[in-house]
């Protein structure tokens, strides 16, 4: 039911299944910033707050589609190209630039990957787990890749 101040964003999310922005900044801002330990302090808190595995991965892959889409068409959301509210935009346009198309293609991929092996697991918080490590394993190839071109174009 309803608190004494009525239904609440946090409330509806809630009932319907749906993840919180809030979840979904928090893994989003620890992908940008390659950071192992927020990634998977993100997951924790999804399975104790008992959400669901596969939904959580959905939502965000639907918000790495909006920030690819942010990102390639700054005016994406005065088209009703991402269905945020528009409040929202700013962040999520920070969001975007902190990754870069690349690697939100990438995520993206891996996020899709990560359903698919969310079908039917006994165990969704490892398949949660090993989809943040790879995630993880794979912003750090590309810091590393960025580092030696910048190291032989100085060159």
């Amino acid at each position: 039911g309803a608190g004494k101040s009525g239904i609440t964003y946090e409330d509806a999310v809630t009932q319907l299944g749906f993840t919180s922005d809030t979840l979904l900044d928090e893994i989003v801002a620890a992908i940008a910033q390659s950071d192992g330990d927020a990634m998977f302090k993100t997951i924790e808190k999804v399975v104790t707050g008992g959400h669901d595995a596969r939904r959580f991965a959905t939502d965000l892959l639907e918000r790495l589609r909006d920030l690819i889409i942010l990102n390639s068409v700054p005016s994406a959301a005065e088209h009703g190209l991402i269905g945020q509210p528009a409040d929202r935009i700013q962040t999520l346009a920070e969001q975007a630039g902190a990754l870069g198309n690349a690697a939100l293609s990438r995520a993206a991929d891996l996020v899709s990957d990560g359903i698919t092996a969310l079908r039917g697991a006994t165990a969704p918080r490892l398949h949660l787990e090993l989809l943040v490590l790879t995630k993880v394993m794979f912003l750090t190839q590309v810091q590393t890749d960025k580092h030696t071109v910048l190291s032989v174009s100085l060159l």
